[in-house]
Order: structure tokens, then C-alpha cells, then sequence
């Protein structure tokens, strides 16, 4: 039993790491892109900082209800090593404690992200991620209903791959998904602001969205070359952030484009708007 429990406290650990990694890495990120994107009249706030039931008390007969779902039976069994990635507190403000967890779900230490919605004592599940999500940020709505955003980093892999922002909106026990944003796990954070946004247009017929600014095309596998995340046609719109410019002098913009991804592009063939 001593090494089960040992087992399970290293997989909780590198979970948590995880999280802590991909929040720390793309913080600045998130929260420009989230602030872009959703209405000026809700608050976005971290999940730490939502006012939860921490209670054991409280928390542990609610979470213990979980026990019958798929592989939750051993989270539940195991309640003081996964408490934390058990969140409590009212989603829909229906005056009923709901649970959303992130975390380790067995089989695998990458993370996943599930939503229970409390029906009377009885808990829905109403939302399921994919392997390698986890829940960041929180969103307060005005009539006092909280919306979660969604992080999917996806399992661990060799090359860069594609990282998703959705918005989980449940409503009437139905979950609502609107994404976000998309950007790729190598992508550079911004440091030149400018004042406001720019909007903007792309003029040349065949132009690239990038993952860092600087031009690499080099084949990395998988069908991936050096930091290519899309290609684009000219007409494409978007809104420009920030800049950078490179070691030959080349100016790049941190661009949010009308499809919802976001990188690099060379300001050279953008038109500003």
C-alpha cells in the first residue's frame, strides 16, 4: 500500500509541475490574448483566486459522490493527495456547490479537465477534456455565473504542437465551447508594446504565421519546418500587439489573426488598416 500511495504522490507532483510550468510559461500570453477577446464586463481571474470551498468538511461528501464515475473511483479513494486539483464552488449560481477537477486521471500523468454540475445532490458530468488540459483562469460573469477557460497543451511530444484556449460556458446543464485562441507550445512571449493594436491586412499572396520572430525553415519532422504554424493568403486580417525586430533588421509584429491564431509575421507585407 506504501508504494501505491508514493506512486500516486510522484504522478500528482508531476501534474502539479505541469501546471505550474504551462501557467508560468504562458501567462503573459493568456492573459493578452484573453483580454482581447472577451467582453470588457466580466472579470477574469485565476482559479486560485475564486472564492472556493476549501472546507473538508464541506468538500470531501461532495467529491466522495464522484466515486462511480470512470476513473475517478481511486481519486476519491485518495482524497488528501488530489484534494487539490478538486475544485468546489458554484458554477451557475443555482445555489449548489458544483466540482470542476484538473489533474492526474489514470493510466498516464498528463493532465486531464472534467466539469460536475450538482443536480440535487447528484452530480452531472458535463464537460470532459482531452489528454493534456487543464483549467487556468475562471471568468465572473455579471449575473454571477462563472465560465472556465480551458488550456489544452496536449500530451507530451517531441516537436512543437498546437495549444488551445476555450471558453467552457455551462448553461442548463449543457456546456457551451467557444475556442479562444490557438498558438503553438514554442512560441515567444512579446516584450515591445505597442500603445494600441493595429489593425491590419496581409498583401501578399502566400505570407506565414510564425512561432518566434525570425525566419526558420528547416525541416523538423512530422511534417512541421522550423517555426511555420500556418500559412495565409493575401486579405488575411488581424490585429498586431507588439513588435520585435530580428538580428537583420527585420521588424515583427505579435499578431492575433481573424481565424484565432496567434504568432509572428514579418511586418513587411502588412498593411495596416
Amino acid at each position: 500500500m506504501r508504494y501505491i500511495l508514493v506512486f500516486l504522490a510522484l504522478l500528482f507532483f508531476q501534474c502539479s509541475t505541469w501546471s505550474q510550468t504551462s501557467k508560468n510559461h504562458y501567462k503573459g500570453i493568456n492573459d493578452l490574448l484573453l483580454k482581447h477577446c472577451l467582453s470588457k464586463e466580466v472579470e477574469i481571474v485565476e482559479i486560485d483566486d475564486l472564492d472556493l470551498e476549501t472546507n473538508d468538511s464541506i468538500k470531501k461528501p461532495l467529491v466522495d459522490e464522484l466515486s462511480d464515475y470512470r476513473h475517478f473511483g481511486h481519486l476519491v479513494e485518495n482524497y488528501d493527495f488530489f484534494k487539490e486539483s478538486f475544485k468546489t464552488i458554484d458554477l451557475n449560481n443555482d445555489g449548489k456547490l458544483d466540482i470542476f477537477y484538473s489533474g492526474y486521471l489514470g493510466g498516464a500523468s498528463d493532465s486531464y479537465s472534467c466539469i460536475f454540475i450538482n443536480e440535487d445532490g447528484m452530480f452531472d458530468l458535463v464537460f470532459e477534456g482531452e489528454i493534456g488540459s487543464r483549467f487556468l483562469y475562471a471568468i465572473k460573469n455579471k449575473n454571477n455565473t462563472i465560465d472556465l477557460v480551458y488550456f489544452y497543451l496536449g500530451p507530451f511530444a517531441p516537436i512543437p504542437q498546437l495549444m488551445r484556449l476555450d471558453l467552457i460556458k455551462v448553461e442548463n446543464g449543457i456546456e457551451n465551447i467557444t475556442t479562444v485562441a490557438n498558438f503553438m507550445t514554442d512560441i515567444e512571449s512579446p516584450n515591445e508594446f505597442f500603445k494600441e493594436p493595429i489593425s491590419f491586412k496581409v498583401l501578399n499572396p502566400k505570407y506565414y504565421l510564425r512561432s518566434s520572430p525570425r525566419i526558420e525553415n528547416q525541416d523538423i519532422g512530422y511534417g512541421y519546418k522550423g517555426n511555420i504554424v500556418k500559412e495565409y493568403s493575401q486579405g488575411t486580417k488581424g490585429i498586431a500587439f507588439a513588435k520585435e525586430v530580428d538580428e537583420t533588421g527585420r521588424i515583427w509584429w505579435f499578431v492575433f489573426l481573424d481565424d484565432k491564431y496567434s504568432g509572428w509575421m514579418s511586418s513587411r507585407f502588412l498593411e495596416e488598416l
